[in-house]
């Protein structure tokens, strides 16, 4: 039997959440969890155990807990392969609060179903790259565990070669095909390449932290006008011209804004230099 579907399991969606984080958000750490399953074996078990309890993640609220950490459970098995894994809602028993997190005990109730494999990966519409080097980006083979973190780090990386090329808006719609009665997990990759953009005008705004600290960095910015954007490039650029910058520790994201122009395909970088310290 084969099926086909969106690639919505829960460990894409979890990392993206993960990723959007931030760094004061309030925390959960399962001081002992306790997985009730009569085939889940004993290794497989222990992973996600010490996972747990050596871990503290971060969490939207009480509220929502049970269901963020049925989510985590269910991208533990998925990692391990077990693709099709249902868990039950947790049961969740509050210990303590240590700051800003929350201490819990934690049993739930998993069915991991069989453990599934990578068969092939593909890509659709892939203009840009060869997809030989777009299968590069994914360091799971034919064969291996069908491992969702490890598709999760390729799509970063297919991302992140796109970027370097100036794909600004490239868009990658994940499909898996499975076959149960062989466990086997296709993977199919509709991409959306978008268009090049480029890098435009630096526009520098505030006082600068010294005489002709501006004029520095516009000119050393005349080697980045026109060439292909890229986040990396760009951020390579503010670390090289550090000189130029006011002295402190300053936030990447805080003081460079990016303004990208669909109908010219130029990216305008904006520079802001922070008020000095009354």
């Amino acid at each position: 039997m084969r099926a086909v579907a969106c690639l919505l399991f829960g460990a894409i969606a979890l990392g993206s959440l993960v990723a959007q984080t931030s760094a004061d958000q309030a925390r959960v750490r399962t001081r002992h969890l306790a997985i009730e399953s009569e085939t889940l074996s004993g290794p497989d078990r222990e992973k996600i155990v010490h996972k747990f309890e050596a871990n503290a993640y971060p969490t939207w609220g009480t509220a929502e807990l049970a269901g963020e950490m049925r989510d985590r459970v269910r991208d533990s098995l998925q990692i391990l392969g077990y693709f099709r894994a249902s868990v039950a809602e947790p049961k969740i028993s509050f210990v303590r609060k240590a700051g800003d997190t929350t201490v819990i005990d934690m049993t739930v109730a998993v069915e991991e179903g069989p453990r599934y494999y990578m068969g092939e990966i593909r890509f659709r519409n892939a203009k840009a790259f060869p997809t030989t080097r777009l299968r590069q980006a994914f360091l799971i083979q034919t064969g291996d565990v069908f491992d969702t973190e490890k598709i999760r780090k390729g799509m970063l990386s297919l991302s992140s070669l796109y970027d370097s090329e100036g794909y600004l808006y490239f868009m990658d719609v994940p499909v898996t095909t499975t076959d149960d009665s062989r466990h086997i997990v296709d993977l199919r990759f509709d991409l959306d390449e978008g268009k090049v953009f480029f890098f435009g005008p630096l526009v520098l705004d505030g006082p600068e932290p010294r005489a002709g600290a501006g004029q520095a960095l516009l000119k050393s910015w005349s080697l980045l006008k026109g060439r292909r954007y890229s986040g990396e490039v760009l951020l390579r650029w503010f670390i090289e011209n550090r000189v130029n910058l006011p002295a402190g520790e300053h936030i990447y994201s805080d003081l460079v804004q990016t303004f990208p122009d669909p109908g010219s395909q130029i990216v305008t970088v904006k520079f802001s230099f922070p008020l000095p310290a009354s």
